[in-house]
Parts: structure tokens; sequence; C-alpha cells
């Protein structure tokens, strides 16, 4: 999708909630193929499945959490809890439903 030259978020992590379809899918297959490793959130865990074949198919690196509750500050602390001891977020993306 993107060329060498523009893998602008290469050696970045960049959370996506809402990653399971969607925007939130299109925003991760993109960011994969900038070069950016996703933590991926969403309360669809079948969703999430399919988007991190999309970024693996994309070039990219992207660890998926299921969630059961729906708000954006669970996400986070659930992506904090099971990520950032390996690497911490350089941006979020966040898509509301």
């Amino acid at each position: 999708m993107a060329s060498p030259a523009a893998r602008r978020f290469e050696g970045k992590v960049v959370l996506i909630t809402g990653a399971a379809g969607g925007i939130g899918r299109a925003a991760a297959v993109r960011f994969a193929a900038e070069g950016a490793r996703l933590g991926l959130v969403d309360l669809s865990r079948d969703g999430l499945r399919e988007t991190q074949a999309a970024v693996e198919k994309a070039g990219g690196v992207g660890h998926a959490v299921g969630r059961r509750s729906s708000t954006t500050r669970a996400s986070w602390a659930t992506y904090g809890r099971s990520w950032t001891t390996r690497r911490r977020p350089s941006t979020g993306c966040s898509r509301s439903t």
C-alpha cells in the first residue's frame, strides 16, 4: 500500500479502539502499511481477528485486546496492562460508535 519512503510510523506504536471493522480496521491497515506496531481494541473478538489478519497481510504487527466494557478509558487501561510493558504508545486512534 505505502512505499518504503512513506513509512512515517516506523518504530511507533499506535492504539486503535473500535478496530474490529469499518474506519477502525481501515486505520489499522493504513498505520500498519506505514510501519506502526498496533494495539487493537474492540468488543468484537471475531472482528479483531479479521483486523489482525488484515494488518499482517499489510506487513504490520498488531496485538488484539478484546473488551467487555465499551469505555475508552477501560480500553486504555487494558492496553496499558497488556502491552505497554513492551512499548509505550506513540499515538492513539479512537473511533466512537
